[in-house]
Order: structure tokens, then sequence, then C-alpha cells
């Protein structure tokens, strides 16, 4: 009777070494032998370029094979270089025998290919080609360490799904190309990196939970962060004050509050201010931030609390550092290291020139000099 092979699987799995000229790694087959006895065989598999016709890229003779009731399975050392994503076909020989009939394709994606040392014992992955240089392509030949080519039909180009006991699971992690203003799609997650445009105002990178939003990043660069922040240093660039929200009334000729206006508690309405309209007032509470270009460093919000919380109606109230203050020299020039207070001057701060009401009146001393007239000058604020 003749000896006939029935191919049933062709797995490859690649275990790099060295490098890639010489990489070498494993075809795991399983196929069914007709009148082959049981026992120990030796098996010799060629593989070709072509279902017939033509010489073995490579022969490998594998001694040692274990054949029950005409199955066996075993692993074929192979050099990964022949498989270079074009289709192979593989045959066998048992023993001295000749080729058995048909060849078979190797046909799995292509070649189901991994690195033997992918999983450890303990179930980690290691992909490592000894010299360092080991990359990862998804979709396109790899020119970083880990490189995934996604085309726009298909928004997810990572998706990093976690789960907890039987909840649905949420993506941990989407890098997606859709245009998506708030994610909303995406109703529970980690950590969402967004389509970016110059022109776009949707999220860059969004953390959250049921669009209950922990932390966003515009596109603008704004970065919004609900919870507790701890670090070493924090360096604040953009200012040189710390402010509050406050509220604001106009009144004695003001129709508008503006930066570097100097502000009193309004005696009127609770929690709100006014620019200043008498000299030495001991109900002032600090300048209006952001005048001549200086913002603030820092703006402290309660948010949910009355008179704390910011709103279309409120304005940054500099109660420590450097802002740029209106002043009226009219009487007094004002020189640096000068001690300021209000003015009869609405919203303006004027030199302290009477010793004996400047008792908690002061806001800070001057920093530049204004030598006759109105405008501005740099003010250490300090309330005093």
């Amino acid at each position: 009777m003749g000896t006939w092979l029935v191919a049933i699987t062709a797995a490859m799995v690649v275990a790099p070494v060295a490098n890639a000229q010489t990489s070498t790694g494993s075809i795991g087959l399983q196929a069914k032998l007709t009148g082959v006895a049981d026992g120990l065989h030796t098996v010799t598999v060629r593989f070709y370029e072509s279902p017939s016709g033509g010489s073995a890229l490579e022969t490998v003779v594998v001694p040692g094979v274990l054949v029950t009731s005409g199955l066996f399975s075993t692993a074929v050392p192979v050099t990964t270089t022949i498989f270079d994503g074009a289709s192979r076909w593989w045959a066998a020989a048992v023993d001295a025998g000749p080729e058995l009939s048909p060849r078979t394709l190797v046909s799995t994606v292509p070649y189901a290919i991994r690195a033997a040392t992918i999983l450890n014992p303990s179930g980690m992955a290691n992909l490592s080609n000894g010299s360092g240089t080991a990359r990862l392509g998804i979709n396109t030949t790899p020119e970083a360490l880990l490189h995934v080519q996604q085309y726009v039909q298909e928004p997810q180009a990572v998706l990093i799904q976690g789960r907890l006991l039987n909840e649905p699971a949420p993506p941990v992690v989407v890098f997606t190309f859709e245009d998506l203003d708030d994610a909303s799609d995406i109703k529970t997650g980690g950590v969402a990196f967004l389509e970016k445009h110059a022109d776009a105002q949707h999220r860059l990178i969004k953390a959250f939970y049921e669009d209950d939003a922990k932390l966003l990043l515009e596109n603008n660069g704004d970065l919004w962060l609900r919870g507790d922040l701890s670090t070493t240093v924090l360096e604040i660039r953009g200012g040189s004050d710390v402010a509050e929200p406050v509220g604001v009334t106009t009144g004695n000729g003001i129709a508008k509050a503006l930066t570097g206006m100097v502000m009193v508690i309004d005696r009127d309405h609770d929690g709100k201010l006014v620019p200043c309209s008498s000299e030495y007032d001991k109900a002032v509470a600090g300048v209006l931030s952001g005048a001549n270009g200086l913002c603030p460093g820092m703006v402290l919000s309660a948010e949910g609390q009355q008179h704390t919380a910011a709103a279309d109606d409120t304005m940054p109230l500099a109660m420590v550092g450097r802002v740029w203050v209106l002043c009226d020299a009219t009487r007094t020039p004002v020189r640096r290291g000068d001690a300021l207070t209000t003015s009869a001057t609405p919203g303006h701060a004027m030199g302290v020139t009477d010793d004996s009401k400047r008792g908690g009146t002061v806001i800070g001393k001057a920093m530049t000099e204004l030598k006759e007239g109105k405008g501005l000058v740099l003010v250490l604020v300090n309330l005093q």
C-alpha cells in the first residue's frame, strides 16, 4: 500500500537570533500519513515557492518523529529568510522513501509569524533580535520600535481595552483619526488621543468616564484637570501674581471696570468689589490683574461656592505679586519704593503722603516711577 500525506496545519513560529540574515525559527507541522507504521520515523521536509516543479528552497531532516495511528506533529526548524511574505508550499518524505504528494500551502496570515520567545514562562512578552534593534510594524515597514499605520476608513488605529469582572470592557487607550469634539461616542474609558488639526477646537487628549472628564488637553494647549495635583516644582511662566475671581460692580463715574484698577469692597453688595473713589480707603481689596499685557500667574477659584467661583461677571483680583496699576501722580510723583494707597480718582492709586492714615490702606510698593499725570506703575502688591 502506498504512503500518502494529508496536511492538517502548518503554523509558523519564528525565534529571531543574531540578526535578520541568520534568523531561525520553526514550522509546527501536523499531518496524517497512510501506510506508515506507528513508531519513530525520520521525516524530511522540503519548502517550495510553487505547488509543483522547481527546486526546494530549503530541506530539513527531522529525526525521531513519533507517528501514532498515522498522525504526527513536529516542529521543523527553518531559516526565516525564505519566508518573506510570498506563498510557500511544503512536502515531506518518510524515512528513505520518496517525497509524498501533494504539496501543501503554508497559509497562516502570512505564516502566523511571531517570536518563539515572545511569551516567557510567566506569560510576559519579549520581542528581541539580539542586537537591540527589533521593530514591530503593523500595515507598514516600521520606522520606530512600534509603528502602526491605519487608513481613514478605520478610525481606531490602536484600541486597548480593560475589563473588570463581568463589566463591559471600555477602551483604556484609544488612538483615533475621527473628528470627535468630545469623544462623545466613547462613553467609558481611560485616555483618548484624537485627531489634531491647527484649526480644530476638539480635544487632543481626554481622560474620562461616562463623559465625566477628569483631564482635558485642548488643541489650543489649554489643560483642564479635575482632582489633586502633586508635583515637586510648579513653574508659572504666564504671569506674576496670585489672583482670585471676584464679582465686580461699577459706580463713581466708572461704566466698566478695567484691568489695573484699584478695587475696594462694595459696602452695598455681598461679595462684590467696586473701583476705589476715596483716599486712604480701609476697604481696599487689591488690583484687577491683567493690565499692560501682564496676565495673572495663578487664579484661585472654589467651584460651586458662593462669591468665590469664576463666572461671567467676575474678574481676577491680584492679592499678592507684581501687577501694573493705574496711578494718579497729579499731586505727588510716584517713585520707586513708595507705598501706594487708594486715591479720589476712581480706580487709581496714589503715593502715601500722610503716614497717620496709611494703616490698613496700602496696596503695595511701586517698582517703577510716574512723575506726573496718570498712568501705569508696576506695583509689588502686598496689602497692609
